[in-house]
């Protein structure tokens, strides 16, 4: 199916974290033969295209912590995107929920921060973390690259400017971006970024209008 629910002992915002990223995690070892198991917030636009060819490029990286990378000690990637190899997935699940070397820090990427310090401490495997931070766009710590001008990111009333450059699409530098908070934020990039070849571009409004309807609309 589409959606699947997955049973935590946590309900709300930040509450139990932790465990709902490793019940995903599980799922998708137990389900699926994917090489690489990705968790992504449902404010992610993806480049469907950009992202698969990224993966098949790690595929077979084993130790495999990839994402965007925040400058932190030991390293972390951001819960908004944050994939791991078949063999990390493997020994987490193995470890079981929860357990002295899979525990609940509350925020997802804390939490994961500390089982990968434990799958280094307790495997012969080393870790090797990708922080794909060019082309896996977060808040706005590199959008401005893209000539994408907003404030508060998180704010769903933030201005949306076209890109500065003609021709600009976001989706043939980048496999995310995120967050995106509305259906009309969702169309904007798509109809300006995300076209392939064959795919014919939605029609604009009355008015040539191809951006986001404007609020009330």
């Amino acid at each position: 199916g589409d959606m699947v629910f997955m049973p935590t002992r946590h309900l709300g915002l930040v509450i139990g974290f932790g465990e709902k990223l490793y019940r995903l995690f599980e799922y998708g070892f137990l389900h699926t033969p994917a090489a690489i198991i990705v968790k992504a917030d449902t404010d992610n636009f993806f480049c469907p295209h950009t992202l698969v060819k990224r993966a098949r490029e790690l595929e077979g990286t084993r130790g495999l912590y990839w994402g965007f990378q925040h400058d932190d000690e030991p390293p972390r990637i951001d819960e908004q995107f944050v994939g791991l190899s078949r063999d990390v997935v493997g020994w987490l699940v193995s470890q079981g929920w929860p357990s002295p070397n899979v525990v609940e820090k509350e925020f997802g990427g804390p939490s994961i921060v500390e089982w990968m310090q434990s799958f280094v401490n307790n495997t012969s495997q080393k870790l090797n973390v990708i922080g794909d931070n060019e082309i896996i766009q977060h808040h706005r710590h590199n959008f401005r690259r893209f000539g994408l001008r907003f404030r508060e990111p998180w704010v769903e009333e933030q201005a949306w400017a076209a890109a500065t450059e003609p021709g600009f699409r976001l989706c043939e530098d980048a496999v995310s971006y995120h967050p995106v908070k509305t259906a009309e934020q969702y169309t904007y990039l798509f109809e300006h970024n995300y076209l392939p070849d064959g795919l014919p571009r939605l029609a604009e409004a009355p008015d040539g209008h191809s951006g986001p309807a404007p609020k009330g609309h």
